[in-house]
């Protein structure tokens, strides 16, 4: 079993465009999230682990804060937390999914 925490705000991964020739994050802050939690998860491995196609398991536990109310309804999407996460890991600890 491989454990590790992300300190800070989770980001949703959104979907991407294609501006120009480049691929553009509809959430900006999502990259840095999601080199977040590669780093934290290297820092746990130690390259003790060669990613695999083997089948794995994943619990993701989320503390959030309620946004604050500006009058919008909560925009969260758990599919777009965890895809954040997952895509995250990918070639750290699975080859693809």
């Amino acid at each position: 079993m491989i454990s590790f925490a992300v300190d800070g705000m989770p980001v949703t991964k959104g979907s991407w465009r294609v501006i120009r020739g480049k691929l553009i994050p509809d959430n900006p802050g999502e990259p840095a999230w999601a080199q977040l939690v590669g780093w934290a998860c290297r820092a746990k491995l130690r390259n003790r682990l060669e990613p695999d196609r083997a089948r794995y398991r994943v619990t993701l536990v989320f503390t959030l804060t309620p946004p604050p109310n500006n009058g919008r309804t909560n925009r969260r999407d758990l599919d777009k937390l965890v895809r954040s996460i997952l895509d995250a890991l990918q070639g750290l600890i699975w080859l693809d999914d």
